[in-house]
């Protein structure tokens, strides 16, 4: 699903002196048609506006999203540092780097998401948001981990990355990459970005059912054979079904 705010067409001050929104018509150009808004009733997602504005007033929203930029900006750079220093130890598992450097846009695109949220206070898409970011930060979490060969890899790691993939893959196939990336009806910078949000959950399937292949070749313990696969299938099915569920209730 991933859907994100549109920037806004046009944006007024309600905080002038006369205490009264400034009003006056601005022509846009779009895909052949000329339309005309009314600056302060125009709707917020009126199409895709060749600018931005960003306000940097001291308010609550503005600590919100220096607060948010702060984190990240460390938790990054902590993550980077560790993941260099386990290549230059040569105890890196470079599968899960590979998911893990991957899974970067989706938290660049979160935090881009929730600034645009603050900036505009507009929150139709909030909850959708908080939920993807929320399951992709676990995803995330677990592969940071078993990034370090020293580490073990177990089946609720390989099955939460998984699950995760699949909810992100299947909520956004049915909304956004279908109509976008396979309709040819996204705009390229839409284009780009289901790409690059649709890869690496397919990439968080395919990768994690190898490496469980691989492991179960090695203890010579076939899938038929355990037990618990038909749980494990069960409950990842429950676990799918369930977010999905969820998405949709958003």
């Amino acid at each position: 699903m991933h859907s994100a705010p549109r920037s806004r067409l046009l944006t007024s001050n309600p905080h002038t002196d006369s205490g009264k929104i400034l009003e006056r018509l601005q022509c846009k150009r779009q895909q052949g048609t000329l339309y005309v808004f009314l600056l302060g009733h125009c709707p917020y997602e009126a199409g895709v506006a060749r600018y931005k504005h960003m306000y940097f007033n001291a308010t609550d929203n503005m600590f919100k999203i220096w607060t948010i930029t702060a984190v990240c900006t460390i938790v990054l750079y902590e993550s980077v540092k560790n993941i260099v220093r386990l290549c230059i130890d040569k105890q890196i598992r470079y599968n899960m780097m590979l998911l893990f450097i991957l899974s970067m846009f989706s938290h660049y695109y979160s935090w881009w998401s929730f600034v645009n949220y603050w900036n505009d206070d507009f929150y139709s898409q909030w909850n959708h948001q908080i939920f993807f970011t929320i399951t992709e930060l676990y995803s995330t979490s677990i592969l940071y981990t078993i990034c370090d060969r020293r580490k073990e890899i177990n089946k609720f790691h390989l099955f939460s990355i998984i699950a995760v993939g699949l909810i992100h893959m299947l909520a956004a196939g049915f909304d956004q990459f279908v109509i976008n990336v396979i309709g040819g009806s996204g705009f390229a910078h839409q284009v780009i970005r289901d790409l690059f949000l649709m890869i690496p959950d397919i990439l968080n399937i395919i990768i994690p059912l190898f490496e469980m292949k691989k492991r179960r070749l090695t203890i010579k313990n076939r899938f038929t054979d355990d037990p618990s696969s038909f749980k494990e299938i069960l409950l990842l099915v429950i676990i799918v079904t369930s977010g999905l569920i969820i998405v949709s209730l958003l």
